[in-house]
């Protein structure tokens, strides 16, 4: 079976939400394509927090919803800054060598200055670097810096990179570039509220659904999502499966903080600048996760920033593994869920695939892979104790959500 245009999406679906299911349906019309696949974030995402759902819950979503193929963001790119979760999720797109096309939200897709920023980023003359260091030693943050180094060489760009879909959108172009992968951007101008926004709503953004989950409020998320996701929240919130306990989740991350001393704090991805010792210090005085953040948050560290350093600690990611998975990339492309039409995709990427493909937590004979697994199975497992019903063993046991044979 010969799909030519196959539309790849990087997506969290957290929950998937009308502006996802817009997006998702707009990206097939626009590249006309024979199917759509979803790169999905794993149980720990972007911005430093658990998922609301697990991963398969949320691949029945994106399913429910028009999808054809899902595979894992594994944790080791879902919860990092904007450039590794970009690099990490465009490489496996590529490697599955079936997509033609990559489709993204932005607040400003038709600005002509989005390219020009791209050229910037990808290329980094000396000056453009000096002027980051500059902008850095003012105690500002690298997104921040970044942009107004840019901005210092092409006037208007910070407005730009000020925007959060932008700054993804920014980074799947550069990762392209750099790589030279042969896929087609498709922009789609991005509907709907902002993404920090709380508004209820038939717009509302995830953040937006997340908090009216959190409060309980079951007619407002009804009005901000499809019916398929709202019964998939409904069924998993009467089983136990959503992510609601932020006390849980900071009773272990505090844990893991202060059995600690500041030098194994510092073993820690990503972790300088004496950080390692304010995490320490403010852990053993403050009472709740949202404590904890505000008193550590400043210009030079925001709250996603932190929040990904505090998942970190819980998880174990050290520097070294860290900087070895940003510079050898995803060992494998891990099957999350498919209907008729994506089973056919598998099948044409035996043949077009540059990385293995699995569909269970295993890759025997491969070290690299290996560690990138247990990694996954660590993150799934501190996931499960986060919810009211947790399914111990679940990451080795589950297998991939199919959906219908024939196509939607």
């Amino acid at each position: 079976m010969n799909l030519p245009r196959v539309v790849g999406i990087v997506a969290e679906y957290n929950p998937l939400h009308n502006g996802h299911a817009f997006h998702l349906s707009r990206a097939r019309e626009i590249v006309k394509a024979d199917a759509v696949v979803i790169v999905l974030s794993s149980h720990f995402v972007q911005r430093g927090e658990p998922a609301i759902a697990d991963k398969w819950e949320r691949a029945r979503m994106a399913l429910a919803s028009g999808a054809n193929l899902v595979l894992e963001l594994p944790t080791a790119f879902s919860c990092h800054n904007a450039g590794v979760f970009a690099a990490g999720a465009i490489d496996i797109l590529a490697s599955t060598g079936i997509v033609s096309h990559l489709a993204f939200g932005m607040e400003n897709a038709k600005d002509p200055k989005v390219e020009a920023i791209v050229d910037i980023l990808t290329h980094e003359t000396q000056a453009f670097k000096d002027a980051l260091r500059q902008m850095l030693s003012q105690g500002r943050s690298f997104v921040e810096s970044q942009a107004r180094a840019v901005d210092s060489f092409l006037p208007g760009a910070f407005a730009v990179m000020s925007q959060p879909n932008n700054i993804l959108a920014i980074a799947y172009m550069k990762r392209m570039r750099e790589k030279g992968y042969p896929i087609e951007v498709v922009p789609v101008e991005r509907i709907g509220a902002p993404y920090h926004d709380i508004k209820p709503g038939p717009t509302a953004s995830a953040t937006a659904v997340r908090r009216s989950l959190w409060d309980g409020n079951w007619d407002e998320v009804s009005d901000s999502v499809p019916p398929s996701t709202m019964a998939i929240l409904r069924r998993c919130a009467a089983e136990g499966r959503l992510f609601y306990s932020w006390d849980r989740l900071w009773r272990m991350v505090r844990t893991a903080i202060i059995r600690s001393e500041a030098s194994e704090l510092k073993r820690y991805a990503e972790m300088k600048e004496g950080l390692e010792k304010r995490i320490l210090r403010e852990a053993w005085r403050c009472r709740s996760f949202e404590e904890l953040i505000s008193s550590l948050a400043c210009r030079r560290y925001p709250r996603g920033r932190l929040q990904r350093h505090l998942i970190h600690i819980l998880l174990g990611v050290n520097h070294w593994t860290n900087r070895a998975y940003q510079r050898l990339g995803p060992a494998y492309i891990r099957l999350i869920g498919a209907d008729g039409r994506g089973r056919a995709l598998l099948r044409q990427m035996r043949s077009t695939a540059a990385l293995p493909v699995i569909s269970r937590a295993s890759l025997p004979g491969n070290s690299y892979a290996s560690e990138m697994l247990t990694l996954e199975r660590r993150a799934s497992e501190m996931w499960e104790l986060l919810v009211d019903s947790p399914d111990p063993g679940r990451e080795a046991r589950s297998t991939p959500v199919m959906g219908p044979r024939d196509s939607y």
